[in-house]
């Protein structure tokens, strides 16, 4: 039986980066009708970039029917879930581990072929 070790990176972003200038754009689009006379207001400062954290290790996959994994996704509904396939040739199917590498579950996906 193989054992996988999962390591992690954390991710830190600001999710709606490209909602601030085009919503900024929007309403300079706008006539100034109550206008001050204060001039341009200052523009809305910029979201900070991206970073990730160094990578950890969160936990191992030990499951037998997962023996040549070759690729992994994080979950988009899912916080913590992780979903994996095996290499072609095995069964169709994607499986669900959480970050300890705990298996949830898996799918076979009728009338696909893993090649």
């Amino acid at each position: 039986m193989k054992r996988y070790s999962v390591l992690i990176k954390r991710v830190s972003c600001a999710r709606y980066a490209i909602l601030l200038p085009v919503l900024a754009l929007f309403l300079a689009s706008f006539p100034a009708a109550c206008s001050d006379d204060e001039g341009p207001a200052e523009p809305p400062p910029r979201p900070e970039p991206c970073s990730w954290s160094a990578p950890f290790l969160s936990g191992s996959i030990i499951d037998d029917r997962l023996t040549e994994i070759s690729g992994i996704a994080p979950s988009r509904r899912e916080a913590g879930v992780l979903w994996l396939h095996n290499d072609s040739g095995n069964e169709p199917r994607v499986y669900a581990v959480d970050s300890t590498g705990t298996p949830l579950g898996y799918f076979t996906l009728d009338g696909a072929s893993n090649i």
